[in-house]
């Protein structure tokens, strides 16, 4: 009776003070790193920084206001939080919502929970690509083990888009990453569910404000907590990964610039793009000419292109708006930057993508290379091995 009187008055103070809370960027370092980057590097920042209180920011998806969702890595290619090889855990940087666990149920399970059917409306923002790039997860049942808790009450969830932390999960996130929100820590939206149940049939894990996990459990019906999921990404589904903002320059092969930002987006390889094909028509010192076909065509659809040496992404250009039906096939002619070294590596790729601005996931064909050596007659495609995580070259006819 006495936990549920004081969980009584700590809603009732924090309904005093609902709102919206921000995302809070973080700084890399005064060394600072390239604006785009090949595959999801760029998110481990080296492995150093995953699980702490710099960890990188990733947009991706909606949130709950339809804005881009921000989130933070706490698990990078087996290391940090419930992460395996080939994959990236990523919590959401705040609450996307405030509510009670459940409505009238006086039990904690998850799978008839608001929890659940708020964060599975979260899932369903999601673009079929970024679903696709999404690893899903079972929600194990079982029971109260204190600290240790790992489950769900009730019934197994299978193939989980998102999902909420369980307690277990929760201490190993960094105290730092806990606190939804510093600058309010007693705010409604600063305190978030866990999937795991309390020690009683009516209280389920929580996290407070300040960062410290609720693992006894807080009253699911008295309780407003905010909603803050979590999800595993493929790495192998990141062709690249670019600054949140102005990352991608528009216009012709352009200088990578230097970033000392932490907030990126992701660039993922769309499937359906595997038809797009290139072919060199003529090189001379800094002129290229070629062929395409095979684009998709419509809004925010261009022909772009990059030079990389190694795996340095050197140049990025977006050489042609391919908006209209009809712009399938066609042709280009490119200027290369008079920087760029055939014989000292450097490598021009062109592929298809859908730029949707800052903060926004973008969708691309993997990367053709218009080899400017010869290395016979075939299209070389530069790729993710979806198993191993790193890159390869194949060949097109």
């Amino acid at each position: 009776m006495k936990k549920r009187i004081l969980s009584i008055l700590l809603t009732l103070c924090m309904m005093l003070c609902l709102t919206p809370i921000s995302v809070f960027a973080e700084e890399v370092g005064t060394e600072g790193s390239a604006a785009i980057q090949l595959g999801a590097d760029a998110l481990s920042v080296l492995s150093k920084n995953v699980n702490t209180a710099t960890a990188p920011t990733v947009y991706f998806g909606q949130n709950h206001e339809n804005n881009p969702a921000a989130w933070r890595v706490i698990g990078y290619d087996g290391s940090g939080v419930t992460s395996s090889k080939g994959d990236i855990t990523l919590l959401a940087a705040g609450a996307m919502g405030v509510i009670p666990f459940v409505d009238t149920i006086l039990n904690n399970e998850y799978a008839p929970s608001n929890l659940k059917t708020a964060i599975d409306a979260l899932a369903e923002k999601l673009t079929t690509e970024e679903n696709a790039a999404v690893k899903k997860r079972t929600l194990t049942s079982g029971s109260y083990n204190g600290e240790n808790t790992d489950c769900v009450a009730g019934a197994q969830v299978d193939n989980a888009v998102f999902w909420p932390l369980s307690t277990a999960e929760a201490f190993a996130v960094n105290q730092d990453l806990r606190i939804a929100d510093p600058e309010h820590p007693s705010w409604a939206s600063s305190y978030w569910w866990l999937r795991s149940p309390g020690d009683v049939d009516y209280a389920a894990a929580a996290v407070r404000g300040n960062g410290d996990v609720s693992y006894d459990g807080e009253d699911v019906i008295i309780m407003l907590s905010g909603v803050r999921p979590a999800f595993s990404l493929k790495s192998s589904s990141v062709l690249f990964t670019s600054a949140a903002v102005g990352g991608k320059p528009d216009g012709g092969l352009t200088p990578i610039s230097e970033y000392t930002g932490n907030e990126w987006k992701l660039t993922l390889n769309d499937s359906d793009r595997n038809g797009f094909l290139v072919t060199l028509r003529f090189y001379s010192e800094n002129t290229v000419r070629f062929d395409y076909k095979g684009a998709k065509t419509g809004a925010n659809e261009y022909i772009s292109a990059m030079v990389i040496n190694g795996e340095t992404v050197k140049y990025y250009g977006r050489l042609k708006n391919v908006s209209e039906t009809g712009m399938e096939n066609g042709n280009l002619t490119l200027t290369l930057p008079v920087a760029v070294d055939v014989e000292k590596g450097d490598r021009l790729f062109v592929f298809n993508e859908q730029c949707n601005g800052d903060r926004k996931t973008d969708y691309a064909s993997d990367l053709l290379e218009l080899p400017l050596k010869s290395v016979g007659s075939n299209t070389p495609r530069l790729r993710i091995n979806a198993e191993t995580g790193e890159w390869e070259v194949s060949y097109d006819e």
